[in-house]
């Protein structure tokens, strides 16, 4: 069983689509988190309150950028709005994609703004670049719908992409998102335009799954405005980082090497150091640590620094080294957690008991 199985996790699973509603009606609407997206290139990664299915996959995470488009998943969302870019980094939605800016301060409210509910995610992007109004809202259902809400000022400046793709590298067909209705076959579709050529302010196009990969697009009435909601606390994420404790035995002593948690990720463990006559490699990883000297047993200078909750086993035959590893899944609910590593060696005749330990490595999951 995984370590994980002990960390206590709750994800929403509903299936109803349900009537969208428009969290912000660019100002006058109820509370958002301000997700503080404000200079070229930001972006942050959001646990959702249910899984998304696009393309036959369920998301649980989605990665918002400031210049307009949303990634499901972690990961970079945008380098600079290209179509190579978007057929290619990744499954994505483009609301409106534009070249990187800086935003500046209006007398409106400024930024990208998050509310959720159990059964719909509302982002919506009130922002200003240069002198062009940017004021739009992504709304995701988790029946796989989403809707791409632009308010009658929407006109930007620069050239924009909207659009959906799977980022697989799957050719996306060039269409007009403003001659409507029309089927998206296969998760990709996309309009590119230039100033003066976007024509989709004040409307509502509905993305409505008609099969796993495929999408019946609309235009739908403007949604009403949605009950008042407070505006979700939004943690912050922490970068994942490691540090090393304590020390090994042997001589020369074990060591214990790894890169860093990241959700999504496996985490590498590598002991080093490992005499020619080990015949098994350990690697103990766990929730806590402990200081338990093997002395009395046989190993003088050796410790258990790890409460294992979970022991991989490397058969060895000379190896110097051994690598092992944990995936760390790609939830946001285990930013912060704490984990711990230890390698050790049975290795007959180091010590009465036969038995290295390593240094041990606390890491704790981040992005």
């Amino acid at each position: 069983m995984s370590i994980f199985a002990s960390v206590s996790t709750s994800l929403l699973l509903l299936a109803s689509v349900g009537a969208q509603c428009q969290f912000l009606p660019f100002g006058n609407g109820p509370p958002a988190a301000n997700l503080y997206l404000f200079n070229p290139w930001d972006q942050r990664s959001l646990q959702l309150p249910f899984p998304f299915p696009f393309d036959g996959v369920d998301y649980h995470v989605i990665t918002v950028s400031a210049d307009g488009i949303v990634a499901l998943g972690l990961g970079v969302v945008s380098n600079g709005i290209s179509v190579p870019s978007f057929q290619s980094d990744g499954p994505r939605i483009a609301v409106c994609w534009t070249p990187p800016f800086f935003l500046y301060p209006t007398p409106d409210p400024l930024g990208v703004l998050y509310n959720e509910t159990a059964d719909q995610v509302s982002i919506v992007w009130h922002t200003w670049q240069f002198s062009t109004p940017l004021r739009m809202e992504l709304i995701l259902k988790p029946s796989g719908a989403f809707y791409l809400h632009y308010d009658p000022l929407q006109a930007p400046s620069v050239g924009w992409i909207v659009g959906v793709a799977k980022g697989d590298g799957t050719p996306v067909p060039s269409v007009d998102m403003s001659s409507l209705p029309m089927v998206v076959r296969d998760a990709c579709a996309y309009e590119i335009g230039g100033s003066g050529q976007f024509d989709l302010g004040g409307k509502t196009l509905e993305f409505l799954p008609i099969s796993r990969t495929d999408y019946l697009v609309s235009e739908v009435p403007s949604p009403p405005l949605c009950p008042w909601v407070a505006a979700p606390p939004l943690p912050t994420y922490t970068s994942a980082s490691q540090t090393l404790f304590g020390s090994g035995c042997g001589a020369p002593s074990l060591y214990l090497d790894c890169n860093l948690p990241v959700v999504g990720t496996n985490w590498q463990l590598t002991t080093t150091s490992v005499p020619a006559t080990a015949v098994v490699g350990l690697t103990l990883i766990g929730l806590g640590s402990q200081q338990l000297h093997l002395g009395p047993l046989g190993a003088p200078g050796c410790y258990q620094r790890v409460i294992p909750g979970e022991i991989q086993v490397a058969p060895l035959s000379g190896q110097p080294a051994f690598t092992q590893s944990l995936h760390v899944p790609l939830n946001l609910n285990l930013v912060g957690l704490q984990l711990f590593a230890q390698g050790a060696c049975f290795a007959p005749g180091a010590n009465a008991l036969g038995v290295l330990t390593s240094n041990g490595r606390r890491g704790t999951v981040g992005l």
